[in-house]
C-alpha cells in the first residue's frame, strides 16, 4: 500500500490531475471559499495556472494576504481526514477510515 509523503507530492499536481474526482472535490468543497479560490486559481482550473501577484490584483487583496491564504489551504489539506482522502486517490488500495467519511459528511452539512 502506497503511503503518501505530502513533503514530497506536488500537490497542485494532484489537484489539477484528479480535479474531476468527487473525493478531490470534496476535499475542495471542505475548505474555506477563499482558500478554494486561490487554490483553483493557482493550479489553474479555470484556465491558466495564475501567479500570486495576479490572484491578489484579481481579489483585491495584498500579494502577503494570498500568500498567507494559500499557506493555510495547503495546511488545512494536511488535516488527517483530507490526507487520506488524497491517499486514496492516489492509491486504488487505500481506503480512507470511517473518521474521514464522517469528517466530509459533516463538513458537507454546514454547507
Amino acid at each position: 500500500m502506497l503511503t503518501v509523503d505530502f513533503m514530497n507530492l506536488d500537490i497542485y499536481s494532484v489537484l489539477k490531475e484528479n480535479y474531476q474526482d468527487d473525493r478531490i472535490q470534496k476535499i475542495l468543497d471542505s475548505l474555506p471559499e477563499e482558500e478554494k479560490q486561490v487554490l483553483d486559481d493557482r493550479i489553474g482550473i479555470n484556465g491558466e495556472k495564475m501567479t500570486r501577484n495576479a490572484i491578489a490584483t484579481k481579489m483585491g487583496i495584498t500579494l502577503d494576504r494570498v500568500r498567507g491564504i494559500e499557506e493555510r489551504a495547503l495546511k488545512h489539506l494536511k488535516h488527517p481526514a483530507r490526507f487520506q482522502y488524497i491517499n486514496e486517490v492516489l492509491d486504488p488500495n487505500f481506503h480512507a477510515s470511517e473518521k474521514a467519511h464522517e469528517f466530509f459528511n459533516s463538513q458537507n452539512k454546514k454547507m
